[in-house]
């Protein structure tokens, strides 16, 4: 079964959002993860860009302030005392390291990620943290990081069941 598994922002926003049309779909991860109970990793990055998405959704778009910050107080007592802080690990390269594999998925898998999404592959490669889930299918496109062999298999609904099979040692 899976040990750990870390988590993007797709994924997250859908489970916290229960009007969000990805709900159903996470509520079926949430159900696996639960079975398969593995550590799961939320980077900095990722607590950042989901409190960005619901700052504007909440605050921009429907005006209820007060629900936002309900919701990112609830998220914080959640999520904060067990962030992954992406600045402290990768030191000062990890933007240069994470625009070059955004270059290399580019070149040699022919899709585009962002230097976000790209940090998460690079912490799953350098940690060796075999899943990552998420609804951003284009990220199961990339095929090598750095040169070497991309060995992280991007979990959505369709195949959530590889978090319960026995994982090699």
């Amino acid at each position: 079964m899976a040990t750990e598994v870390v988590l993007d922002t797709s994924y997250l926003l859908a489970w916290h959002r229960a009007n969000d049309r990805l709900h159903p779909r996470a509520k079926k991860i949430q159900e696996t993860l639960a079975r398969a109970k593995p550590g799961r990793i939320v980077l900095d990055c990722v607590y950042s860009e989901l409190i960005a998405v619901l700052a504007r959704t909440r605050v921009e778009e429907e005006g209820r302030v007060h629900e936002f910050l309900e919701e990112e107080r609830k998220l914080r007592q959640i999520y904060w005392p067990r962030l992954v802080w992406m600045g402290y690990i990768g030191g000062s390269d990890l933007m240069g390291r994470a625009l070059e594999v955004s270059r290399e998925a580019a070149e040699k898998s022919g899709v585009g990620i962002s230097p976000h999404d790209a940090m998460l592959l690079v912490f799953c490669h350098d940690h060796r943290v075999p899943f990552l889930v998420s609804f951003d299918r284009v990220l199961g496109q990339v095929k090598t990081i750095e040169g070497t062999e991309l060995e992280v298999l991007v979990v959505d609904d369709s195949n959530r069941e590889a978090l319960l099979e026995p994982r090699p040692a």
